[in-house]
């Protein structure tokens, strides 16, 4: 439908078109951004000797045309909610970032799609949507398949909304500090709240936060562990569960040996994940959008089940620092989709 690689049978270009204007690029200044939305960003766009670049606010002008019939312009205006209702705009570190606002609808003759529903920003519309997608398909030919794409218990190899494999917060739920104009202030809450969770707090009790200093459940049964012992030693605790929120997982402490200064040295590692013995990803399974509402900004959360990584012996797990090496036992489904839930979850 959007395009793809000529064969003999099928393929070729997309029955939409999309064109844009000029685009003003802006700096992030990442040095002096909160520490909860420095947290979100993470080490990838913080510790860079150059700030990232992002899109400045404000509107950006796209013309679409379609080439095709109106099954077309459903399919390409529920890929449009989607993005718009649930985010993923930019890098996958890019938590909350990158929330996109549609103020006019294209017009495009539709046969399924309710224009309606991308004024709303409501994802309580997801299962008019999905119902849209589902008649659409089937109105050009397309029939689900019995195999593709799935994994041993009928649980998806990718993200997708089938049912019972996914997961949304209602959109009352969380409600993030800042004004309209102010959304520094919701990132950084937002930021803040993911922090305490991967330390085992929870956003939903109140005042339940982290005592200063608390190192994460992963980094003191894992990481710890394996930075002090001696090389060869067996050295893992507990379950590696920050892997349920994506791999590789970088680690600094400064709990090294004491320099000339009288100071700790800084420690790294980091957990690994390699398939078919060629290094992986695993990006995270839970989606989180701020996103204006009226006068404040909420979060809105999104956890896929899906097939977390293929299994053993595909699979490696691997805690390094240098040279150094050793194994890490991969966390059980089960407490993949517990993590998942804990955030969910009061």
């Amino acid at each position: 439908m959007f395009g793809s690689a000529r064969t003999d049978p099928s393929g070729g270009p997309s029955a939409i078109q999309i064109r844009g204007g000029r685009v003003r690029l802006s700096v992030l200044a990442a040095g002096r951004a909160p520490d909860g939305m420095r947290y979100l960003m993470g080490p990838g766009l913080t510790s860079g000797s150059e700030p990232p670049r992002c899109l400045t606010p404000g509107p950006l002008e796209l013309r679409v045309r379609n080439l095709g019939t109106p099954a077309s312009a459903d399919l390409f205006l529920a890929a449009l909610w989607a993005l718009r209702t649930f985010g993923g705009v930019g890098a996958r570190t890019r938590r909350g970032f990158g929330t996109l606002a549609v103020d006019h609808v294209p017009g495009l003759a539709v046969q399924n799609f309710d224009p309606t529903w991308l004024g709303r920003d409501s994802a309580a519309d997801l299962s008019s949507v999905l119902g849209c997608v589902a008649a659409t398909i089937g109105d050009i030919g397309v029939t689900a398949g019995t195999g593709h794409g799935k994994a041993p218990g009928d649980i998806p190899r990718y993200p997708c909304f089938a049912a019972g494999r996914y997961r949304c917060s209602a959109d009352d739920e969380d409600q993030l500090r800042g004004t309209a104009g102010d959304w520094r202030a919701s990132l950084d809450n937002a930021g803040t709240w993911f922090w305490g969770f991967r330390h085992g707090a929870s956003r939903r009790i109140p005042g339940s936060q982290p005592p200063s200093g608390t190192h994460s459940q992963t980094y003191n049964d894992v990481v710890q562990p394996f930075l002090s012992n001696m090389p060869g030693h067996r050295a893992q605790k507990g379950p590696l569960t920050a892997a349920a929120l994506g791999l590789p997982i970088p680690y600094t402490d400064h709990q090294g040996p004491r320099g000339p200064d009288g100071k700790p040295a800084q420690r790294k590692a980091i957990v690994n994940v390699e398939v078919d013995g060629q290094p992986a990803r695993r990006a995270s399974p839970l989606w989180l959008r701020v996103r204006h509402d009226g006068a404040a900004w909420r979060l809105r959360s999104l956890a896929f089940r899906t097939e977390w990584l293929p299994p053993a012996p595909r699979t490696r797990l691997t805690i390094s620092a240098g040279p150094r090496s050793a194994p890490v036992d991969r966390p059980p489904d089960q407490q993949i989709e517990a993590e998942l839930n804990r955030w969910f979850d009061a």
